[in-house]
């Protein structure tokens, strides 16, 4: 049986260790002058919103851009913000979110940043904005 007090100090250094984790990575982008943002994808960055959402934030303060791969459509998030921790943080932070799961069966290799065809990139700020999805071309990375 664990103990309110083990469990707080189980919490404390997992955050503590996350936070490392973010600074080291965050040290190892600044090493890095080529870069202009960065991509999070495997498993699924929603899965583990809120580090995400921190280490997002931080990548965001140096300036570079966030891209964000999911498997969830932008309408599953936008409905899923209040219930899951970490949504909203992520969504913020998070300049082209790519939705939708890989599908087999619409693969392409002629279309940039997608693997199949249902995927789209989507300019989070834009459709915001707009209330709905704004998809948008890529170049370098950002809205075209």
């Amino acid at each position: 049986v664990q103990t309110g007090r083990h469990r707080s100090e189980s919490r404390r250094r997992a955050a503590d260790s996350s936070a490392t984790q973010v600074g080291n990575l965050i040290a190892e982008l600044r090493k890095n002058p080529l870069l202009s943002g960065v991509t999070l994808s495997g498993g699924d960055p929603f899965a583990q919103a809120a580090p995400f959402a921190v280490l997002a934030a931080e990548v965001h303060k140096l300036g570079l851009n966030v891209i964000t791969y999911t498997g969830w459509t932008y309408e599953q998030i936008m409905d899923g913000l209040d219930s899951h921790t970490g949504w909203r943080d992520l969504l913020a932070e998070t300049d082209v979110l790519v939705d939708g799961r890989f599908l087999l069966e619409e693969k392409s290799l002629a279309i940039l940043f997608r693997g199949s065809r249902n995927q789209r990139t989507i300019d989070v700020k834009r459709s915001q904005a707009q209330g709905a999805a704004v998809e948008c071309d890529l170049k370098d990375g950002m809205p075209a």
